[in-house]
């Protein structure tokens, strides 16, 4: 069948990197097929997903640090990009699967390996590198420098000029535009480079720490070397983040293990007495801060912006291939992100409670109520909140030091398991009281044996370290970092607790507008029985659901947030190429749900020379939309379980 898009809007929307403006709409087709075949599933083939991601084993750590490159499988799941793990006994005989290979880390490949790697880019295929060269000096013309425990990247003052055409630095646009948002990034290992040729690129340079100041920020610092480099290598292309991304990654969301308080000389008064999840925060309270309504708080997704900098990074060489490649957008209908109101029920007032809720059916939003044991409420106030499509969740008490209320996991399953039975409803997601916390992983180890999909824990409770204290708006997987195993519970952090009371009204709205930037998750945490005390605070729930709705934002429980991400998780997008018996052609793409997903946004970046054609290309119709910084063909469709969809 064919399916006629018509654009929502004949003026381009700026939402955002995500929204509709920001490149010449009004050159684009402004109404065109899509067209959509139903197939049952190929006989067992060859399946070219574009994306091989290089293994990461013990057998080839360039050093320690490597092992958080298994990281990566997380960062392209999420981003919603088709990849293939690349055979850990054979990985570089796979090369001819794939057109863009991703080395997630900095690796000690064989003479083999690296032979076939370097083929691999001088036949037109184009290489992204994290975390340092992996031997691989020639495709990127650069030495490594030395190696950079922690430190911050800034865009180069005078990035290097190289030769005219497809590898101008001018196409690398998408790429700096990450680091043009006013703060260097925050990175955690990496390595510093030497560039040696004049047509290596120099987009990003190490900064000195110390040449930050308080009154001019990073203006003026002084470069260490090169961080991001390109390069062109035979017909191919290379890509060197020289920051160790992925640990970057983990160390912002998950911050470092909580055995004692935060020393009395941490910023925000978070030396009180109490273990909680921001006395491990890693950012540093000087340089990655910014003051937004007179509060100074962590006002830029870091770690949201370096899965994004390898999203971008993977574009730019599939554009400058040629090569189609779809992504599956992070939220139903393209919307640029979702808004989430959580309530702690700290003291368990009825009165109080009843009242939010009056409120909450006023704004006609959904959300999710955190219920703190012991007490509750009445089971028939659960079932109406169920009723009203909000959730119940659990708010585990490890902060008052009564019976059934202490850090043990025997005390988490008793205040789970009285939940369930008081409300008679299920109970799949979780925020601590306090924010309490103590170790790095173990308690997302708890909450994966009871089966609790879902955690709200990572946040801020001192005002000076509101915003994003662990490094995002996106929901994420934890890594045990022991093992290696991704723990199968997802944590969505919130940004804020009460605006008004706690941060200005500015600050929500700088976390709602990043959002939209980023395409995350803007959480906030409002009590009942703040909101029942103050009229001010009532105001600004409302106004900052009225902010993020008039913005695209709808309004999400945790519960749909997970329930989404992990059915999301389940699409496979798989290129296949037609067999020579049939006439050959380009890839044409296939698309299969595990689960249903609704109103499904997937996206069609169109390289270069695939642009050009009149016909054949996927996603030749369709409206266009800006993602990433680069033009996209979008179509919006219902995915279903054993159903497969040809794109064309």
């Amino acid at each position: 069948m064919t399916v006629w898009w018509r654009p929502r809007s004949s003026k381009p929307q700026k939402v955002g990197k995500t929204g509709l403006g920001g490149f010449d709409s009004h050159l684009l087709p402004p109404f065109c097929p899509l067209s959509v075949s139903f197939a049952s599933l190929p006989p067992s083939g060859v399946c070219t997903v574009c994306i091989g991601l290089y293994p990461v084993t013990p057998k080839n750590y360039a050093d320690f640090n490597s092992r958080w490159g298994v990281y990566a499988s997380e960062v392209l799941a999420h981003a919603g990009l088709p990849f293939k793990s690349l055979n850990a006994n054979d990985p570089a005989g796979e090369l001819p699967l794939v057109s863009i290979l991703l080395l997630p880390t900095n690796l000690r490949l064989n003479d083999t390996e690296r032979r076939l790697i370097m083929q691999f880019v001088e036949q037109g295929g184009t290489l992204i590198a994290l975390g340092g060269t992996s031997g691989l000096e020639e495709v990127f013309a650069c030495r490594d420098g030395g190696k950079v425990e922690e430190g911050w990247i800034g865009p180069s003052p005078q990035p290097r000029q190289g030769a005219g055409g497809a590898s101008a630095p001018g196409t690398a646009a998408p790429i700096m535009e990450i680091l043009r948002r006013g703060q260097a990034l925050h990175a955690f290992g990496g390595r510093r480079l030497a560039v040696l040729s004049a047509q290596a690129r120099e987009l990003a340079v190490w900064l000195a720490p110390e040449s930050w100041n308080e009154e001019r920020g990073w203006d003026g610092a002084v470069a260490e070397g090169a961080a991001v480099v390109i390069n062109d290598y035979g017909r191919g292309r290379a890509v060197l983040v020289a920051a160790d991304v992925m640990q970057s990654i983990v160390r912002l969301q998950q911050g470092r293990p909580v055995h004692v308080d935060a020393p009395p000389a941490a910023a925000a008064e978070l030396n009180d007495g109490i273990l909680k999840v921001d006395d491990g925060i890693v950012l540093d309270f000087a340089r990655d801060r910014e003051i937004i309504g007179g509060v100074p708080i962590f006002a830029r997704p870091m770690a949201d912006e370096w899965r994004e900098l390898v999203i971008r990074a993977i574009l730019w060489g599939a554009q400058e291939a040629g090569l189609d490649i779809p992504l599956l957008w992070y939220w139903p209908d393209f919307v640029p992100a979702v808004g989430q109101i959580s309530h702690d029920s700290d003291g368990n007032n009825p009165e109080m409670a009843q009242a939010l809720l009056n409120l909450m059916q006023s704004l006609g939003i959904p959300s999710t109520w955190c219920i703190q044991y012991p007490g509750g409420y009445a089971p028939e106030f659960y079932q109406r909140l169920h009723q009203l499509g909000s959730e119940v969740a659990l708010h585990f008490d490890a902060r008052s030091g009564s019976i059934g209320t202490n850090w043990l996991e025997a005390d988490l399953r008793r205040q789970w398991e009285w939940l369930r039975e008081m409300s008679n409803l299920p109970v799949i997601s979780n925020k601590n009281h306090y924010l309490r916390w103590e170790g790095l992983t173990e308690f997302f180890l708890w909450l994966e044996r009871l089966g609790i999909k879902s955690d709200q824990t990572k946040g801020p409770t001192k005002i000076g370290v509101g915003g994003y204290p662990f490094g995002g708006s996106h929901p994420w997987f934890p890594l045990e970092e022991q093992t290696l195993r991704f723990i199968d519970v997802l944590e969505v952090p919130h940004q804020t607790w009460e605006l008004v009371s706690r941060w200005p009204i500015a600050v929500g709205q700088v976390m709602v507008d990043k959002a939209l930037e980023n395409g995350g998750v803007a959480h906030f945490l409002f009590h009942p029985v703040v909101v029942g005390r103050s009229a001010a605070v009532a105001n600004a729930l409302s106004g900052i659901v009225a902010y993020g709705r008039e913005r695209g934002m709808p309004w999400w429980t945790n519960a749909a947030i997970q329930d989404w991400e992990r059915r999301r998780r389940e699409v496979r997008l798989c290129g296949e190429h037609p067999p020579l018996s049939a006439g050959g052609g380009p890839l044409v793409w296939k698309v299969e749900a595990g689960r249903e997903l609704k109103r499904a946004a997937i996206l069609f970046f169109t390289g270069k020379t695939a642009r050009s054609r009149q016909s054949g290309a996927i996603g030749a119709s369709g409206e266009w939309v800006q993602a990433f910084g680069f033009p996209a063909r979008l179509l919006v469709t219902d995915l279903v379980p054993g159903e497969v969809k040809q794109l064309s």
